[in-house]
């Protein structure tokens, strides 16, 4: 109590706005393009309830009263109250999309605002109309209280603006409007009413402190009214430990398109908050979520089956419709994925990666496009993160006789010597008793960055095998393919030269496939790591070649030992004389160089004799022999003689 007034609440609301003020600066909130209206709002709210208490202090102690002192501070204080009152009515009025457009227009009616009301109680003050000084009082006029009509008129102002515009504002952010204006005037007539009772600081402050809790602690943005990623984790948790169905729609935009203009960030987002409007109003339980800049979510509880697909299909046609912003129309250019809750998906990381996973489906498309998972996506996208979550391990396991990592081996026929005296390492991995084959884990391998430990496993799986092989059978090398990816590393040839000595095997028993690709990825480190190699007494052979685009001179600049043609042109060369003149050609220039030939996918007599008849070296292929466990190799190996 101060006098006959009770100012306890301002002291509460002064301590909490002082403690918003001190989280804004010491924390990192969303600094959105209207965060300053807000610190601004904050740090204003505490002078005005500093100066509100001086004119309390003031008024109630006669004795030192100073006219001239008690003029400034009210004025100040009236002044400062109007201003809050703009920066409320200029924040509403910006949580719409359109009115973005007319930041200019709203700084001339808050400038008209800050003029009438500074003249207003200027006149007031000139009149002395404020208060009446007696012998032993101050005694406030109703005049005084006339900046509460002021806070009346702005609550009712930003509710009819919140009306007018409220297909452009967040359908969150404007119900609060609703709910919050009228309890703001009925406050202010409350306090009009009971004048001995100081909570005016309450009808300025909480909206401030509520836009910061909504806006800028990362719950909703401002403009599209989306919760952050944070919420839709929640949500997602929530929803799973209560067992109930739902859709969730994830929409990427890749960027925004108006013939070949790039639209600013500002654009955009008011771009993705007309989209969300449209989308919110579809359906009463529709979230949206913004996962990052470019990447929204939205979450809906199935109650009706069915209406999950009107939903998608709605949503498309939405993202799909040409928006307008001020004078331009453009086009958004999207990627949208839809799914239904599943049992399989059962964990945020699960979720994280079946999104990934649908995504990867529209890579191929150029243009907007979406998909809706169907049952058998669940199905492989479980085989899929089992696969995922093994590579993870091995990944983190680094262990080189990792027991997943399974060696087979294709035996390649030497047409010379009439016998098999090579063969090609062929990895498999072993899930669950289940024999997963390259086609499935090696892309995975490769987005997981596990490619190289699998590498360094099945090259010291095969180093193994042929320290054994070596006492008992007379071979020439096992060859272990090696992804391109690798080869740009400049310290591959250690890593693997390290291996083969450990084993002890002559490095000549290893022989390293790599593909046309990764002559063209880092040719000059590729290089050194081949050169390295080669000098070791490891050989190589270039793998698949005929499949992509083969520069000859690049190719015969490298030591390669051995040239493999790819099955495809065995096949096409067969039936198409143009195919195999060129073959026949290539199989010349390649042998007057010294290269040895090989050639994959043999699978019957016919292809056989047409492969030697046309002067390949060796033959790898089902005619004779499948790919079986590397054990099994003693089968095809000629045994030593013994002396």
């Amino acid at each position: 109590m101060t006098g006959s007034y009770n100012i306890i609440s301002e002291y509460i609301i002064l301590t909490l706005a002082i403690l918003i003020l001190y989280l804004m600066i010491s924390t990192f909130p969303r600094k959105t393009s209207i965060y300053i209206v807000d610190f601004l709002g904050i740090l204003f709210s505490i002078l005005a309830i500093v100066l509100s208490r001086v004119i309390i202090t003031l008024a109630t102690h006669p004795e030192n009263f100073k006219p001239w002192l008690f003029n400034l501070v009210c004025m100040a204080y009236f002044m400062i109250y109007s201003t809050i009152l703009e920066l409320i009515y200029g924040y509403i009025d910006q949580l719409s999309f359109k009115q973005r457009q007319y930041k200019k227009k709203l700084v001339v009616h808050m400038f008209c605002f800050t003029v009438f009301s500074f003249l207003v109680y200027s006149c007031l003050f000139l009149f002395g109309k404020m208060y009446v000084v007696s012998e032993d009082s101050i005694q406030l006029t109703h005049w005084f209280q006339l900046y509460l009509f002021f806070g009346m008129f702005t609550s009712v102002a930003a509710f009819i603006d919140t009306w007018k515009h409220r297909d452009s504002i967040a359908k969150k952010v404007r119900w609060f409007i609703y709910a919050f204006c009228p309890f703001d005037f009925a406050l202010l007539i409350f306090q009009l009413i009971r004048q001995d009772i100081l909570f005016v600081s309450i009808t300025y402050f909480v909206p401030f402190f509520l836009f910061y809790i909504l806006f800028h602690s990362n719950c909703y943005d401002e403009v599209n009214g989306c919760q952050n990623s944070y919420s839709f984790s929640t949500r997602f948790v929530e929803n799973i430990r209560m067992h109930r169905d739902f859709l969730i729609i994830y929409v990427e935009f890749p960027r925004y398109v108006h013939l070949e203009h790039t639209y600013s960030k500002e654009i955009i987002n008011n771009a993705t908050a007309a989209i969300s409007r449209q989308i919110e109003a579809l359906y009463g339980g529709i979230y949206l979520y913004a996962i990052s800049d470019f990447q929204y979510a939205l979450f809906s509880n199935i109650k009706h089956p069915g209406r999950e697909l009107v939903i998608i299909h709605q949503v498309n046609e939405i993202l799909a419709t040409p928006i307008t912003y001020g004078k331009e129309t453009f086009s958004p250019l999207y990627k949208m994925v839809a799914f239904t809750s599943s049992a399989l998906i059962n964990n945020l990381t699960k979720l994280s990666s079946f999104q990934k996973y649908l995504m990867h489906k529209l890579d191929a498309i150029s243009g907007s496009a979406y998909y809706i998972a169907r049952p058998q996506d669940y199905t492989n996208f479980a085989e899929q993160y089992e696969l995922e979550q093994l590579l993870a391990q091995i990944k983190a396991n680094d262990d080189l006789d990792d027991k997943h990592v399974l060696c087979f081996a294709q035996p390649i026929y030497n047409v010379d010597k009439k016998s098999f005296r090579t063969a090609e390492a062929l990895m498999r991995l072993q899930v669950n008793n289940k024999i997963i084959y390259p086609d499935k884990f090696i892309p995975a391998a490769e987005r997981s960055n596990c490619i190289h430990t699998l590498t360094r496993i099945i090259l010291n799986k095969v180093c193994k095998k042929v320290h054994e092989l070596s006492a008992l059978y007379d071979f020439d090398a096992i060859t272990v393919n090696c992804s391109t990816i690798e080869f740009s590393d400049p310290n591959l040839h250690q890593e693997l030269l390290s291996i083969i000595h450990k084993n002890g095997i002559d490095c000549s028993k290893i022989c390293l496939e790599l593909t046309e690709s990764a002559m063209f990825e880092d040719y000059d480190t590729v290089l050194l790591n081949i050169q390295k190699l080669r000098e070791a007494g490891v050989q190589f052979y270039l793998d698949d070649f005929g499949t992509g685009y083969s520069n000859l001179e690049r190719i015969l600049t490298c030591p390669f030992k051995t040239i493999k043609f790819d099955k495809s042109l065995l096949y096409k060369s067969m039936d198409d004389k143009v195919i195999r003149d060129l073959m026949v050609s290539m199989v010349d220039v390649f042998k007057r160089q010294g290269l040895l030939l090989l050639v994959e996918g043999v699978e019957d007599e016919n292809q056989s004799k047409y492969s030697i008849d046309k002067g390949f070296d060796y033959i790898q292929g089902y005619n004779y022999a499948k790919p079986l466990p590397i054990e099994k190799l003693t089968d095809f190996f000629t045994p030593k003689q013994k002396k």
